[in-house]
């Protein structure tokens, strides 16, 4: 056997030993989502991932959603959001 279909084998088989299992999780209504359809989603400059829904505006930290839903508006339906992360600056619009 050449040598380099041997270190290719090594390789392949380093590779499948020695490399980490990404993992993945769901979020839905069942783990704090108001509703399963987001829109958009951003990071503001404090860490926070902010989710546009239909039902309000979510915030996550990384552990716990904070749903905004119950403002003065007449429709809780947001889509995209705009602006400036630097500047913090990000609003979102509704329908």
């Amino acid at each position: 056997m050449s040598s380099k279909i041997l270190i290719f084998l090594i390789s392949v088989c380093i590779q499948f030993c020695y490399s980490q299992q990404a993992a993945s999780v769901w979020y839905d209504t069942d783990n704090g989502l108001p509703q399963n359809s987001v829109k958009d989603i951003i990071k503001d400059k404090y860490g926070f991932i902010w989710l546009s829904t239909e039902n309000g505006l979510v915030r996550y930290d990384g552990y716990n959603f904070v749903t905004y839903n119950h403002l003065n508006l007449k429709n809780n339906r947001f889509s995209v959001f705009f602006g400036s992360i630097k500047k913090d600056s990000i609003y979102n619009i509704t329908a």
